[in-house]
C-alpha cells in the first residue's frame, strides 16, 4: 500500500503523462494547441469570468506563468479579457480587475479537440469495470476537495 506521500507523487506523474497523451493527440490530430492551453481553455469554459488567478490558483500555476498563458491565448484570439467595470450592472471603478471569457475562437477549439481527446482517453479506463470507475471518481473528488 502506498503512503501518503507516494499516492501524491503518482497523482502527479499520471497528471504529466495525461498531458504527454494529449499533446501526441493534438499533434497527432494537426491541431496546435498544447495539454496547458486545452486545460486553461477548458477551465475557463467550466467557470467562466473569473480572475486571471483564480484560474491559476486551479491549474496550480504560479502567477508569472499564468501572465504569459493568459497573453499567449489572447494573441491567439481564443481567450477575451473583459474590464469588470464594463460589466453589466458592476459599479467596481477599478480597471486593473480584468475577467476572463472564452472567446468564439476557443469555443471552435475546444470542439475541435474534444473527439481527439475522447478517443485519447479512453484506454484509461478500459480496463476498469464500471464500480471501480465510480469508487476513483468518489475518492479523487474527495482528495481534491481536501486539498482545497
Amino acid at each position: 500500500m502506498l503512503d501518503r506521500e507516494a499516492l501524491m507523487h503518482l497523482m502527479g506523474k499520471i497528471w504529466n503523462a495525461y498531458g504527454l497523451r494529449l499533446d501526441q493527440t493534438f499533434k497527432d490530430a494537426g491541431v496546435f494547441i498544447n495539454a496547458e492551453q486545452f486545460r486553461f481553455l477548458d477551465l475557463v469554459r467550466e467557470r467562466p469570468g473569473q480572475y486571471q488567478e483564480i484560474y491559476a490558483r486551479a491549474l496550480g500555476r504560479d502567477r508569472s506563468s499564468t501572465t504569459r498563458m493568459v497573453q499567449s491565448l489572447l494573441r491567439k484570439g481564443w481567450i477575451t479579457r473583459i474590464p469588470e467595470k464594463e460589466l453589466p450592472g458592476n459599479q467596481n471603478l477599478d480597471t486593473r480587475i480584468k475577467r476572463i471569457y472564452l472567446s468564439d475562437k476557443g469555443s471552435k477549439i475546444l470542439e475541435l479537440v474534444a473527439q481527439p481527446v475522447r478517443l485519447a482517453l479512453l484506454p484509461l479506463w478500459e480496463n476498469m469495470a464500471g464500480e471501480e470507475r465510480e469508487m476513483l471518481e468518489l475518492l479523487l473528488k474527495r482528495i481534491y476537495s481536501n486539498i482545497l
